[in-house]
């Protein structure tokens, strides 16, 4: 037999960093905690075949901001109780938290970490590469399956081509396992 190598399908290899990209990933973000944590496909095609805990570090917003987020996915998919996520709200830089963050997924032996948003956890220059490689290479050195959030760069319509990217170094994406671009299905 194969050893499943995914955390969330194809979608999110375990132990590896994805990213995430849409103009408000949040939303996103929460649906795949709220899937990894009950263990249910929420999301057709977003099949959880590792439920754990998960620590969602925050750079962006609040707890309450997430929460009434989180509560409105879950009563959308039918789910009675919010599922117990760790929710941290983070200050400074992503570098600056990483030891931290290694701390904390070790006592919670957390399943799944989120990062929203790989920009605001930079604070630096995020078209330059340096900055991209090294809290790429930060997340990738906690050794846990990682959803980073990237905002969307404004899309690349030459040659006709609608092309969606993380806005910043290319290095956020081509140091990334996977990566993932939301888009609602009005949006195309």
């Amino acid at each position: 037999a194969v050893a499943n190598t995914a955390a969330i399908d194809a979608a999110i290899p375990r132990g590896k960093v994805s990213l995430a990209a849409r103009i408000a990933p949040s939303t996103e973000a929460l649906t795949t905690t709220t899937t990894a944590q009950i263990g249910r496909e929420i999301v057709p095609g977003l099949r959880p075949l590792q439920q754990g805990p998960v620590l969602y570090a925050d750079w962006e917003t609040s707890w309450e901001d997430q929460r009434e987020r989180m509560e409105a996915i879950c009563k959308g998919h039918g789910i009675g109780a919010l599922p117990l996520i760790r929710y941290q709200r983070m200050r400074g830089t992503l570098e600056d938290g990483l030891p931290e963050l290694r701390a904390q997924l070790e006592r919670m032996k957390a399943a799944l970490l989120i990062v929203d948003s790989i920009g605001f956890a930079c604070a630096a220059d995020l078209k330059a590469p340096e900055v991209a490689l090294a809290a790429m290479a930060g997340l990738a050195g906690l050794e846990i399956t990682t959803l980073a959030i990237g905002h969307e760069a404004k899309e690349d319509n030459s040659l006709g081509k609608k092309k969606a990217t993380v806005f910043g170094s290319v290095f956020f994406q081509n140091a990334a396992r996977s990566v993932w671009h939301c888009r609602r299905a009005d949006d195309d």
